[in-house]
């Protein structure tokens, strides 16, 4: 799991919390672009690995790969959530060995 990060202490815990749930053998990593407030200590603390480079979006995720060491890389912004079934979802779309790249649709939820 990668997720770049830019000030996000109000939902990186959560989103930490919720990825275990949802995939709790993931690895999760942090990739910070300079954040000038908690994210990083909150993220330290909830057990992700933090990496930190330059700020942009592109870079940030291309520097998550190139720390991760797992099979599957999903990239997820830490005001997203993953579906409840999301181990599901992926066990059944990557049993065809054509596929390689998945993608979840995104919803918003009321309260955003």
């Amino acid at each position: 799991m990668i997720i770049p990060t830019f000030n996000e202490q109000s939902t990186i815990v959560e989103c930490i919390n919720q990825t275990r749930r949802v995939l709790p053998m993931s690895e999760i990593i942090i990739c910070d672009g300079e954040s000038t407030d908690d994210t990083v200590t909150l993220a330290q603390r909830n057990g992700a690995i933090v990496t930190k480079c330059e700020r942009g979006r592109g870079q940030q995720l291309s520097h998550g790969v190139s720390k991760s060491s797992g099979d599957i890389v999903i990239f997820l912004h830490s005001d997203s959530r993953l579906p409840k079934n999301t181990q599901s979802i992926l066990n059944v779309f990557f049993s065809y060995p054509g596929n390689k790249i998945c993608m979840f649709r995104m919803n918003f939820n009321e309260d955003s």
